[in-house]
């Protein structure tokens, strides 16, 4: 079995991407246009977005990750698809797992595989579509370890963990998915009215629209 990623993740970071992306290109055709470039807010703005846009590609290109285990060999392998990056375990080089679990404007979990040469690989159902699957694939063959000491539980501490981590799904529910498409939908609707209002001001967009726009896509 291997992680999928989810879709709605990937649209979400593509929308994301071209809304940061959308106001420095806008700022850069004012200034071809114009010949000249004035430091002021909006230019500043604009190179927030820049170093934005920049630094979230540059996080999914390293962080984007497809984990594939098969039982039959015994093996756990680790790949990074935009990196050309490749690493294999066996089962026994896999010291073990452990769960966490994150709160942002969502709350999601995560898995972390750590093994035998101490890298830790993580992986989260917010951009994994099957961690469930691969989550009772994990829990089934590896060590279920606490703590950022990487202990292992005993048998109470580990039937407590397992009833957190089933209490967790039903309580997250469709949550993610509710949040991705809000998310969609909003930058969706802004990044609409920002290209409008650009080619209806003849490549012109105010200060106050770019620094709205700035600070609702940091938020």
């Amino acid at each position: 079995m291997k992680t999928k990623i989810r879709l709605l993740t990937v649209v979400f970071s593509l929308v994301m991407l071209g809304a940061f992306a959308s106001v420095p290109a806008v700022t850069y055709l004012k200034v071809a246009k114009e010949d000249f470039l004035e430091i002021n807010i909006a230019t500043m703005a604009s190179l927030v977005m820049l170093l934005l846009f920049l630094g979230g590609l540059t996080a999914i290109i390293k962080l984007v990750k497809v984990i594939i285990i098969n039982e039959e060999i015994r093996k756990v392998t680790i790949r990074h698809p935009f990196l050309l990056q490749s690493k294999e375990y066996s089962f026994d080089e896999i010291s073990g797992f452990r769960w966490s679990y994150l709160s942002g404007r969502v709350r999601y979990k995560s898995i972390k595989l750590r093994t035998a040469d101490s890298r830790v690989y993580q992986f989260s159902d917010f951009e994994v579509g099957n961690l469930r699957g691969i989550e009772t694939l994990i829990y089934k063959n590896f060590e279920l370890k606490l703590g950022k000491a990487w202990l292992s539980p005993s048998e109470k501490q580990k039937q407590f963990e397992l009833q957190r981590s089933r209490a967790f799904d039903i309580e997250q529910a469709e949550d993610i998915n509710w949040y991705l498409w809000s998310a969609i939908i909003m930058l969706t609707i802004l990044f609409t009215i920002l290209l409008y209002k650009f080619y209806e001001n003849g490549l012109s967009i105010k200060v106050g629209e770019i620094v709205f726009l700035t600070i609702i896509l940091i938020s």
